[in-house]
C-alpha cells in the first residue's frame, strides 16, 4: 500500500479505463477492485491523495464525464455548485 501520510485528504474517484493512464500520471492512483456500470460505461474506483484542493479539481475536471468524484463529498458538491453557476 502507498503512504497517504502527507496528503490533505483522500479522494475516491470513479473513472473509465480509457483515462486511467493519463489520470494516474497526474494523481498516482491506487486502484481498487470495485467497478460499476452507468449508461453502458464501466467505471473503476481508485483512490488518490489530494495535495491541494484547487489543483486537484483543476486536474480532474478536464476529464469530463470520464471521471466522477465520489469523495470527499464537499469537493463533489463544490463541483456541482460551480457547474450550476455556469449554467445559470
Amino acid at each position: 500500500r502507498k503512504s497517504w501520510e502527507n496528503s490533505s485528504g483522500i479522494a475516491e474517484i470513479w473513472h473509465t479505463r480509457e483515462v486511467f493512464y493519463n489520470l494516474n500520471r497526474k494523481l498516482d492512483l491506487e486502484r481498487t477492485e470495485k467497478t460499476q456500470k452507468l449508461d453502458n460505461v464501466v467505471y473503476h474506483l481508485s483512490k488518490a491523495k489530494i495535495r491541494e484542493e484547487n489543483w486537484f479539481l483543476e486536474t480532474i475536471l478536464p476529464f469530463g464525464k470520464n471521471v466522477i468524484l465520489e469523495r470527499p463529498t464537499h469537493l463533489a458538491k463544490r463541483i456541482l455548485r460551480e457547474l450550476e453557476s455556469i449554467l445559470h
